[in-house]
């Protein structure tokens, strides 16, 4: 099994640190080309990104349509080898008005990179709602 040579909280600073404005090249550093990052579908981001340029272009389009978006970490828990667990706040403006939940991702890391990122949101139909401004 590939194993990690920082700690994965240390590698998923890495990742924070400059995420908004990350370019594929920057995300390589500490995206696998392997990477499978999984939004719920019922989201207008939702889907499955792949590799460094999925990530990115998922950062993008956050940033693009929601330029208010922020998270706030509340929490974190880690194996020490290669799992991140973390729980969070997002909030941001939307066309349904101001929303804030609970947010909750696992990433995974091997070869000090992300390999798989899951992102569970506390209640998926009434984000779809506010992101997309319809009724919820």
């Amino acid at each position: 099994m590939p194993r990690n040579t920082r700690p994965p909280l240390e590698l998923h600073r890495a990742v924070l640190e400059g995420f908004a404005t990350m370019t594929v090249e920057q995300a390589r550093e500490v995206i696998s080309d392997d990477l499978v990052l999984h939004e719920a579908d019922g989201l207008p981001f939702g889907g499955i990104y792949r590799g460094p340029a999925g990530f990115v272009e998922l950062m993008q389009t956050i940033q693009r349509d929601y330029p208010s978006f922020e998270f706030q970490l509340d929490c974190m828990l880690s194996d020490g080898e290669e799992n991140i667990i973390f729980q969070g706040r997002m909030s941001a403006d939307t066309p349904g008005g101001h929303l804030t939940m609970a947010v909750m991702e696992r990433w995974r890391f091997e070869n000090d990179k992300a390999v798989e990122i899951v992102v569970c949101w506390h209640d998926t139909k009434r984000a779809h709602a506010m992101f997309t401004g319809s009724a919820a």
